[in-house]
């Protein structure tokens, strides 16, 4: 057994104990970093393909055209 700074007597395996426990937590933030960064990535790559391609809103795309058409001062086409 060891004694801590208090004075309180406790068993070297309650140190091996504590050290895994934070290993372990160590590993768990690394591994939940490391998705939350894929997830990040993935919703920024959505974000930046909307009005691309077929992810486009067809009823906005409509509604754009006509505003366009009716900006132009030669009338629209």
């Amino acid at each position: 057994m060891a004694a801590n700074d208090k004075g309180d007597r406790h068993a070297d395996g309650d140190e091996r104990g504590v050290q895994a426990l934070w290993a372990a937590v160590t590993n768990l933030e690394r591994r939940m970093n490391t998705r939350i960064d894929a997830t990040v990535k993935e919703i920024r790559q959505s974000i930046a393909a909307i009005g691309h391609g077929d992810r486009q809103n067809p009823m906005a795309r409509g509604v754009r055209e006509r505003d366009v058409a009716r900006a132009r001062p030669d009338g629209p086409r």
